[in-house]
């Protein structure tokens, strides 16, 4: 066994005696948990040859803004494939990133409406 062997070994028996022994979790635990489940998930199931990967970003965009049936196939295979999660995780990135800059120029455009407003 391999130190990664080792480390992924580690932290997942680390993760089963969180579950077991300490519920419920306080919310730095789950964050390291829910940490841990995601490197875990980017990095331990290498798919080079992409075997089972969605065609496109649609099913991946559909996890990312959770907007897909949670019993969909897909989601198993993104849960175990490196590559697959990595690209999802991106696309939650980027949306969140819309997201804060829509909520930005709509914020924006109150503010200047209501300095416009009250000169008048």
């Amino acid at each position: 066994m391999n130190t990664a062997d080792h480390f992924v070994a580690d932290v997942t028996l680390s993760m089963a005696k969180i579950i077991t022994l300490n519920p419920p979790l306080s919310r730095r635990e789950e964050r390291e948990l829910m940490r841990a489940f995601r490197l875990s998930a980017a990095n331990d199931y290498p798919n080079p040859d992409r075997i089972g990967c969605p065609k496109g970003i649609a099913l991946l965009k559909g996890i990312a803004t959770k907007e897909l049936d949670p019993t969909h196939p897909i989601i198993h295979h993104v849960a175990e494939c490196s590559p697959c999660f990595r690209e999802m995780m991106q696309l939650r990135r980027d949306l969140n990133t819309l997201r804060f800059l829509k909520m930005a120029a709509a914020t924006l455009t109150v503010a200047l409406t209501a300095v416009l407003i009250k000169k008048r």
